[in-house]
């Protein structure tokens, strides 16, 4: 069991989404940042699809009723246990009683934090993922225990010597207020009713403004003639463009289908990238289809 001290601003329980039920308008949810989440279970070399904790924005703290091993990939928020700082991307050993604590940012929004044999809460239409709604809770609760899966014949595997750890080429990207984060995106079924002057304000550094999981909004407008279109399928990393000329970008907990125009397709590891994105940090959409952006404008 892992009990909650402080959940910090957002926290929850995902795993790789609720895969085939669009259709029912359930978005997949999962975790926010594939990467970081597989990562956190290569590490301790659990199933592919086991539940991590996804911790927004750091300040939580747990405590562990259990002898296990963890792990902590995406974000850094300089996370100590009983006071002594541990590093990220690497399987770390834990004892009964031990007190995991996040601390100051040092870089990345959401961090993902593994448990030797993944976690035993409910699963409901195929997966532990937290979402309102549809699960009991859309986040964890400070007094909550967290019921793991550590396999007991792996207890004993666990030492102090073990040193497994993992690159993550994601937060090896510079994601600092500072700089641009340059997103790879396909160009949207309704890109080509675009203008060549509104496609140049695509190609325009942007900011990042109000974001959730539900969605990235960006501080700068598109002003644009497209029409609304008829309500079409959305995925996570489609960029939408409101009337108003707001760009939205859906992320895992976005809707499943709206009559927005859909200009772009981030691929899935720009998705993860923005996903360590916080607000004010500037982007740039990049093509990758066979024509750039600045190639079609010409």
């Amino acid at each position: 069991m892992i009990e909650v001290i402080k959940p910090g601003i957002y926290s929850t329980i995902q795993d790789k989404g609720r895969l085939g039920y669009a259709h029912l308008g359930i978005p997949p949810s999962g975790a926010i940042d594939g990467i970081s989440y597989h990562l956190a279970n290569a590490v301790l070399g659990n199933d592919d699809n086991d539940a991590v904790i996804e911790i927004t924005f750091g300040g939580a703290e747990f405590k562990f009723h259990i002898h296990t091993a963890i792990s902590l990939t995406g974000g850094d928020y300089t996370a100590t246990i009983n006071g002594q700082k541990i590093p990220m991307n690497q399987l770390i050993p834990v004892e009964e009683n031990d007190v995991l604590q996040f601390g100051q940012r040092r870089s990345g929004v959401r961090t993902y934090l593994g448990i030797l044999g993944g976690i035993n809460t409910k699963q409901v239409l195929g997966s532990r993922s937290y979402y309102p709604s549809i699960t009991a809770d859309f986040r964890i609760k400070k007094g909550d225990f967290i019921e793991t899966g550590t396999p007991l014949n792996e207890v004993s595997k666990i030492s102090s010597k073990s040193t497994s750890a993992l690159e993550n080429p994601v937060c090896q990207h510079d994601v600092s207020a500072g700089s641009t984060v340059e997103l790879q995106v396909y160009l949207g079924p309704e890109y080509h009713r675009l203008s060549s002057s509104e496609i140049k304000k695509l190609n325009l550094e942007m900011t990042i403004g109000r974001n959730d999981r539900m969605g990235y909004i960006l501080q700068e407008t598109v002003a644009h003639k497209i029409t609304p279109i008829h309500t079409s399928s959305a995925l996570p990393g489609t960029v939408q463009l409101t009337p108003a000329g707001q760009l939205i970008i859906l992320m895992n907990d976005g809707q499943v289908t709206g009559g927005y125009p859909r200009i772009f397709q981030l691929t899935d590891y720009s998705k993860d990238l923005l996903s360590q994105c916080a607000q004010g940090q500037k982007i740039k959409f990049t093509a990758i289809n066979k024509y750039t952006i600045n190639s079609i404008v010409k």
